[in-house]
């Protein structure tokens, strides 16, 4: 098969033409390419069709395909497409499905895979591992590492603190200067644990070389060795986080049994790597890029695709320096040059409103920081609008919702809202969105607007409001299993944590509400209290405690409420797996042991008593984190908005998605010193490598900022509508070169 006949298939199906911009990328030759994709410029349709062409035109066995995306859910729906497509060819051409097997693509998150293929390959520095989600993550920092077991009185690693305070978190803002640890203000242990996992993520992350670290004396030595010591401890427990995954993926690319996968020995089942096709490579980390420059040595062909302007994730480690500089990649790993003609820009936007693509352009154009050489691709050309033939009449497709304050705003948008549903201009809530960086529900974020909407009588969805911990289900399971093993909350009384403090009680008493109600529930704790009430001093439990949350849940109206297809359901499964996260965890020291299992106390004046130990532990790590950060609600993998609800959401989760109508709240935010940028300057003379694009921290933070609200501006196909108390017209970097002036020449005014 030839790749106009492949197109021509698809185009069938599509309805309307590939455009030319794509075209040049299908039919170009191999090698390595740099595609820079627009918004709304049809990326995920173009790796479909990149993929089917290396398998259906190229002649690659499937399984030498490699296909990463950001997220599980952009993996799923690209395999869905390259699936239905593949199907169209094989009625087209039946013969080829006796020869092509689908099933062995390699498509997923870059983590996935790293998984499945070493398991395929039975690496043995991979070999029977437990791969940590973030909160096993952060039960196993808090108990296994050093960092956090310091304490106040020893301050052994207080001279990590006092010269990288901005590991530290200040309502929001890093700490700049060590100031806060005087007068005996020790950070808490949570507090050392967060800090813990973001050094050590930006160690693997960012490839830096410990031994040299280690030679640098002082703090950094200290750094060094901790960061070592954490190592050994999730060695010695076959335990692994996802950033020392990716590390251990480019061992196994190193190692010689990688030989066969990478290079293939000629036979279906190794057939080596022949392409690779990386999505959202604006936020790659340097590890990443190692391992993408490694699969693809054999043969060059690796394609990036993303788009710098949309680069949102340094403070999980990606740098857009790994797509801006990839020419120069190329021949730091390579050795070779990347053609002009292998650089393509998707400039076409298929989404918006022709005022909106013109306001983001002009937007990003607007700051000398985004001018700068590097700062954006070279040659980087405006988006272009196409889609004029969605938009038949003149309106205010860039406007403003004014008012005095952040109360009058919202009762404007709530009413706008529900007049442009009362009028059919959108048909359902989920066609809307509200965008802001952070969707707490407190006053001054997501709180007025969320309560003007209900009062408009229209049902909100804004899963990381934070309220997880509100709800009856949560409290009233959190406070049964409580009621069993700490019944009189004698415990909770040796706790000084004053966030358990406060919340403990009131899921108790949640819990006390429901059991009123319930006998048979109730006559459960009772004879589950009495029977560890009876069991001998330092006597280990025949349960667990996942054995006793089990247990709760079989148990009315917790049976019923799982039963329930509403998030009642997702919740308590969320509940659930958090329970099994903490009780997985090993004890110090001991490998093969856990959190789970249950002893009594060995204390005369414990008697009848859960064993303190245990109990302080679960308190100070599992309930504290819960207690002081709350929980994101659950998102459903296939939905992305109910229909019938109005979501809110940070800009971050609105990345790859779009809206009818956009609102976008808190355009003052300015431009702060980050935790992520402060770090990389502090480690980066120990980078591998020295990145090529040198920016002052207040640059990357600017263009941080300035990219996420691009991301947000860019979302909007019908209408973007700016909600901006007059307090907030201030010179910051929401408005268009920081100037509410000439924001206001753009935009129009909605009374």
């Amino acid at each position: 098969m030839d790749v106009d006949h492949l197109i021509q298939i698809i185009e069938k199906n599509l309805g309307f033409s590939i455009d030319n911009e794509k075209k040049e990328v299908i039919k170009a030759p191999p090698g390595p390419h740099q595609v820079v994709a627009g918004p709304g410029s049809g990326k995920t349709e173009l790796l479909t069709i990149l993929a089917l062409k290396s398998i259906f035109v190229d002649g690659c066995n499937p399984k030498s395909v490699i296909i990463t995306t950001f997220t599980e859910k952009g993996a799923k729906n690209l395999r869905d497409r390259i699936i239905r497509y593949a199907d169209l060819i094989f009625q087209d051409s039946p013969d080829l499905k006796k020869t092509i097997d689908m099933s062995g693509l390699r498509i997923g998150t870059l983590h996935s895979l790293c998984t499945k293929i070493m398991q395929e390959y039975k690496y043995e520095g991979y070999e029977n591992y437990r791969l940590m989600d973030e909160v096993e993550h952060y039960l196993f920092v808090y108990d296994h590492s050093l960092l956090p077991k310091d304490s106040s009185t020893k301050q052994t690693y207080k001279a990590i603190w006092e010269n990288l305070p901005f590991v530290f978190d200040h309502f929001g803002n890093p700490y700049t200067r060590p100031s806060f640890l005087d007068n005996g203000r020790y950070p808490s242990k949570a507090a050392r644990t967060n800090a813990a996992i973001t050094l050590f993520n930006r160690l693997t992350e960012d490839v830096i070389q410990i031994t040299l670290m280690k030679n640098a004396g002082d703090y950094w030595t200290l750094l060094a060795e901790t960061y070592e010591q954490y190592l050994l401890e999730m060695e010695r427990h076959k335990r692994c986080d996802f950033s020392t995954l990716q590390k251990k993926f480019l061992d196994f690319l190193n190692s010689p049994r990688a030989k066969n996968f990478v290079h293939g020995d000629d036979t279906a089942m190794h057939p080596g790597v022949y392409f690779v096709f990386v999505d959202e490579y604006q936020d790659t980390n340097p590890v990443q890029e190692k391992i993408y420059f490694k699969l693809a040595e054999k043969t060059k062909n690796l394609t990036i695709v993303g788009d710098d302007d949309q680069a949102l994730y340094r403070f999980r480690g990606g740098t857009v320096d790994c797509i801006v500089t990839f020419d120069k990649a190329c021949e730091r790993f390579w050795k070779v040059k990347l053609p002009k003609t292998h650089r393509h820009f998707l400039m076409s936007n298929y989404r918006s409103h022709e005022n909106i693509v013109k306001y983001y352009n002009t937007y990003i154009r607007s700051f000398s920081v985004m001018q700068k050489p590097r700062a954006r691709v070279e040659n980087k050309p405006d988006v272009i609008a196409v889609a004029a033939e969605k938009f038949s009449h003149e309106y205010p497709s860039v406007c403003m919702i004014g008012g005095q304050g952040p109360e009058e705003v919202a009762k404007t948008f709530a009413r706008t809202v529900k007049d442009i549903l009362d009028n059919g201009v959108v048909k359902k809530p989920s066609q809307c969105v509200l965008l802001m960086y952070s969707v707490r529900d407190s006053p001054t974020l997501a709180g007025p607007f969320t309560e003007a909407l209900v009062e408009a009588g229209i049902t909100v969805y804004n899963p990381r409001a934070k309220t997880f911990l509100d709800q009856t289900e949560v409290q009233g399971l959190l406070g049964g299993f409580i009621r069993i093993i700490d019944p009189d909350l004698q415990g909770l009384s040796e706790i000084y944590d004053p966030h358990v403090r406060r919340e403990v009680p009131i899921w108790v008493s949640t819990f006390d509400e429901i059991a009123q109600e319930q006998t048979d529930l109730a006559t459960y704790v009772k004879k589950s209290h009495a029977k560890i009430q009876g069991m001998p001093q330092g006597a280990a439990l025949e349960a667990t405690a996942l054995d006793i949350f089990w247990r709760l849940l079989s148990y009315e109206p917790f049976h019923s409420w799982m039963e329930d297809p509403t998030d009642r359901s997702y919740r308590m499964g969320m509940l659930t797996k958090l329970i099994d996260s903490y009780c997985s965890v090993p004890i110090w020291n001991k490998p093969g042991t856990n959190r789970g299992y249950l002893s009594m106390s060995s204390r005369d004046e414990h008697q009848g008593r859960i064993s303190q130990f245990w109990l302080n532990n679960f308190y100070y790590s599992i309930i504290g984190l819960l207690a002081k950060d709350g929980m994101d609600d659950p998102e459903h993998d296939e939905v992305i908005v109910p229909e019938d609800q109005f979501p809110v959401m940070t800009i971050h989760q609105s990345k790859g998605l779009e809206f009818d109508f956009v609102f976008v709240y808190r355009l003052n935010k300015r431009f702060r010193d980050s935790a992520a940028v402060l770090l990389e300057d502090a480690l980066s003379p120990f980078r591998e490598t020295t990145p090529v694009v040198q920016f002052t921290p207040d640059e990357r933070n600017e263009q941080d900022l300035i990219r996420l609200y691009y991301v947000a501006y860019s979302r909007a196909k019908f209408a973007l509508v700016h909600l901006v108390p007059s307090n907030h017209e201030t010179s910051s970097t929401g408005f268009i070169a920081n100037n509410p002036d000439k924001f206001r020449k753009h935009v129009t005014e909605v009374v």
